[in-house]
């Protein structure tokens, strides 16, 4: 896109998720649900497939935005940087609001979660407060576990068996 085009706040955002990305969310909910259809010794409840969707999807779109903001405050992502949405980088927006926007989409996620909980237990409960949590803490302060060379290890974990 040339420099002199103006980006609206939708598509700044949109940018800012990396939407591109969310196929690694969303096949395993789905591949998840194929094995409940052929393995549930009951019948499966399909009213939660776009809860399941819906917050897996943003669940992950936060822990990119999250995942942005940390980068560019530690120094990671510059102008010069491969990876990341650029949204910081090319000042399109400003920090505080690419964090909250990340706190945001975490509390939109569990909220879309609430259906799924009620449906199936607490143990439900359990895995999404893994996930939020290992979103967050991908990068966010003070673990940070993708510094430490773990971030393929977790996003497996996460991305793979939790889902």
């Amino acid at each position: 896109m040339a420099d002199n085009v103006q980006k609206s706040k939708v598509q700044i955002w949109f940018q800012a998720v990396r939407a591109f990305s969310f196929t690694a969310s969303m096949i395993p909910c789905v591949v998840g649900a194929m094995m409940a259809l052929l393995l549930s010794p009951g019948p499966a409840l399909w009213y939660l497939m776009p809860f399941i969707l819906l917050s897996s999807l943003l669940l992950h779109a936060a822990t990119n935005v999250v995942g942005d903001y940390y980068d560019f405050i530690k120094g990671v992502d510059t102008k010069d940087s491969f990876g990341g949405s650029g949204v910081l980088t090319e000042g399109l927006l400003e920090p505080k609001q690419v964090f909250r926007g990340g706190i945001v989409l975490f509390v939109i996620a569990f909220l879309l979660g609430l259906p799924i909980i009620f449906a199936r237990g607490e143990i439900i409960l359990y895995l999404g407060i893994a996930g939020i949590l290992g979103g967050f803490f991908y990068s966010g302060w003070p673990i940070g576990y993708k510094y430490y060379a773990l971030g393929n290890v977790f996003v497996f974990a996460l991305m793979g068996p939790f889902m």
